[in-house]
């Protein structure tokens, strides 16, 4: 019994879209041939032995070689094996990235109904709340007017009964008509009881109370508090300079307005039930023209080879419109704090512009340093020439002290205030000369100054203190000069700041 390819072929399943159009004609030839090859080992074997075998050569080459359609599948399935999985594989992770993707659809979209139910539901309470108010007021006024208009027909008629005495009840009549007019006014009074609700609006103006309108300018109400779930207002000025909210509660109000350049004020409002509120602010006409170079004094000849050093807070510096202070650095509020020498964002120089700090300058000092790309200083940036710094500039002169009983203790160097400016004295003055930026100090500083370098010359001379040359009372380097480390960035060590000398008694009181 010899077997037909279509015979071998019976059992295969149908072609696939994947499968190579010659993978079935392989599989056909090949189990040709080894049935072919079979057939003719059972032939020259039955030739060999008896002619009494019972079984033909055909049946025992396809008892030795097995069932060909059998055969043949299992071949195409060796074959396909990788396809088939591979697709069913990616059948599989299409199928759960589908239903992955419908899960997290159907999420957002029960988040977005429960957002928009819980609006809707604030609204509804607060035309609820409006509604329920206007329909006190209605029924208050008709009770009035019902009750004006019982107590006009009651004069008339009294009137018409006492003819006799008309001039008695024309007066009477005068008299209630006053004191019911005076009622109805009293309930209109009440009437006009204070609201929740009131507008509020903002006027902005450039420079001062009176001058031309702001526009531009972006202003925010937020209620003060973390409790509150009235979300916070916002608006921008148009060409007449204001801002009006129509329907503003009443309560303590934090008030941001920003400058289309970014500088910044911050307030804090209080808005009265009943009433509507309305006030003016003073802005900034134009963006500052910022400084960039080293800080330095101004001082007269006998004054700049002395020992002196000067502190500045850089980072709370503002300037100031019809009293509204506006800062480049944030949001400033109408008050200033000063800070200690640890703590607080001080920077130190000396007369030649040479910066003192404590240790290295943190992130904070960032806005406010100019920095080179390695790292290096090269001076200080101010948002502009009509900034001040909130905590003004202090002065400090040096004192070393040893012991005049020749105490092995070590020397100290101190610190001591000598002057103080106060923030509206601080101008910064550009200098194009040499790129930098000028304090002067008035007369008063330079008097107090003098006095206490004299002071110290005068202890010196008398022989109560002496004066070490090589003593410094920080060990740093000049902007922009190379390090003790061969770089060009300057050496920052720990250092501490004394305020009152060795004899424990502070520089004012000697």
């Amino acid at each position: 019994m010899v077997h037909r390819p279509d015979d071998i072929a019976a059992d295969l399943p149908p072609p696939r879209d994947d499968e190579p159009a010659s993978l079935r004609q392989d599989i056909l030839d090949e189990l040709g041939d080894h049935l072919r090859c079979a057939l003719d080992r059972e032939r020259q074997r039955q030739a060999a032995v008896s002619s009494g075998v019972a079984a033909t050569p055909e049946q025992r080459a396809l008892e030795r070689f097995g069932n060909p359609a059998q055969l043949a599948l299992r071949l195409w399935w060796d074959a396909m094996r990788e396809k088939i999985m591979t697709r069913r594989l990616v059948f599989g992770l299409a199928l759960a990235m589908m239903v992955l993707g419908g899960t997290v659809a159907g999420v957002l979209f029960q988040q977005l109904l429960r957002q928009q139910a819980m609006m809707a539901d604030f609204q509804q309470r607060m035309a609820a709340d409006a509604a329920e108010q206007a329909r006190r007021h209605a029924e208050q006024l008709d009770a009035i007017r019902r009750e004006s208009r019982e107590a006009s027909a009651r004069l008339i008629e009294s009137a018409r009964a006492e003819t006799a005495s008309a001039q008695a009840a024309l007066e009477e009549a005068r008299a209630s008509r006053e004191l019911m007019a005076k009622r109805v006014t009293t309930l209109e009074g009440k009437l006009d009881q204070p609201s929740d609700w009131n507008p509020a609006e903002i006027t902005l103006r450039q420079s001062a109370m009176d001058g031309p309108p702001a526009a531009g300018f972006q202003v925010r109400l937020s209620l003060q508090g973390t409790q509150s779930d009235i979300p916070p207002m916002a608006g921008t000025s148009g060409e007449d300079g204001k801002v009006r909210f129509e329907r503003v509660r009443y309560g303590v109000y934090v008030l941001r307005i920003v400058a289309p350049w970014k500088e910044a004020t911050l307030s804090t409002v209080r808005i009265q039930p009943g009433e509507s509120y309305t006030a003016t602010f003073a802005c900034p006409p134009a963006a500052p023209e910022p400084l960039q170079g080293r800080l330095r004094l101004q001082l007269p000849g006998d004054l700049k080879t002395r020992p002196l050093w000067f502190r500045v807070n850089l980072i709370n510096v503002s300037r100031e419109f019809a009293g509204v202070r506006w800062s480049t650095q944030g949001p400033v509020g109408q008050g200033g704090s000063r800070g200690s020498f640890s703590s607080s964002p001080n920077l130190i120089f000396s007369t030649d512009g040479t910066l003192h700090t404590p240790d290295r300058p943190s992130r904070m000092f960032s806005s406010v340093l100019d920095l080179g790309p390695g790292g290096e200083i090269k001076g200080v940036r101010i948002p502009g020439k009509d900034y001040h710094p909130a905590d003004g500039v202090e002065f400090y002169v040096k004192e070393s002290l040893v012991d005049l009983q020749n105490d092995p203790r070590p020397q100290r160097t101190l610190l001591i205030p000598a002057a103080t400016l106060n923030p509206d004295e601080v101008v910064f003055q550009p200098h194009p000369a040499d790129s930098t930026i000028q304090i002067v100090p008035p007369e008063r500083c330079v008097a107090a100054l003098r006095k206490a370098f004299q002071q110290i010359d005068d202890d010196v001379a008398n022989g109560r203190e002496v004066v070490s040359s090589n003593a410094e009372p920080f060990q740093v380097t000049a902007l922009g000069n190379p390090g003790s480390d061969g770089s060009n960035r300057p050496t920052y060590l720990p250092s501490k700041l004394e305020r009152v000398t060795e004899r424990g008694d502070s520089f004012g009181n000697r």
